[in-house]
């Protein structure tokens, strides 16, 4: 009977341990993914023009983002439908301002959805807008022949690049769309800080 003890003993013993070492081993490779999709993200800023078909309407305006690693800013002007709107926050939390009056809530995409009537992937969206798949979910990814990408596939969205800036080598020109949505971003220009 105490040999047997010993032996559920030891069994529990090694158990723990390996659970342990496979619990830190996953919070070290989500730490160290964390870290890799900040620095990806990094510190930027574009301006230009945004068109967004729906099922219901077209409209177009004008947008300025700032990401700084995985907070984001977004301005929205013109003659959009909803007028001016900020958007901010990162993946997990969000707020959005219209006419001075500011709402707040954890799931960007669906706040996004209520408030607006957008069906818009912004966590996916700094990435899509540097020409790179995001990190969170399996792309499928075509290049040009110059290396560059011209094709993400992601999340059942289709992101085109069909023009890039000369200058910095990013997209200047992004087609997104999913079904009965398409959002046409085109940036008239890019800055970056360290």
């Amino acid at each position: 009977m105490t040999a047997t003890f010993f032996k559920q003993l030891r069994f529990l013993a090694i158990t723990c341990v390996i659970a342990a070492v496979i619990s830190s081993c996953a919070s070290l490779t989500s730490s160290s993914n964390n870290a890799k999709q900040t620095k990806a993200m990094g510190n930027w800023g574009v301006s230009g023009k945004i068109g967004i078909t729906t099922p219901n309407e077209s409209v177009a305006g004008f947008i300025e983002w700032q990401q700084r690693e995985d907070e984001f800013n977004v301005f929205v002007s013109g003659p959009l439908s909803v007028g001016n709107t900020r958007i901010e926050g990162n993946s997990n939390e969000i707020s959005i301002t219209q006419n001075g009056k500011t709402t707040s809530g954890l799931n960007p995409e669906e706040l996004i959805y209520e408030q607006l009537g957008w069906f818009f992937p912004v966590q996916n969206l700094p990435f899509w807008i540097k020409g790179q798949a995001a990190p969170y979910s399996k792309a499928n990814v075509k290049q040009s022949d110059s290396g560059k990408i011209k094709q993400i596939t992601q999340d059942n969205w289709q992101v085109a690049y069909p023009r890039y800036n000369a200058y910095y080598g990013q997209p200047s020109r992004i087609v997104i769309k999913q079904g009965q949505w398409k959002f046409l971003i085109v940036i008239k220009n890019w800055t970056f800080d360290s």
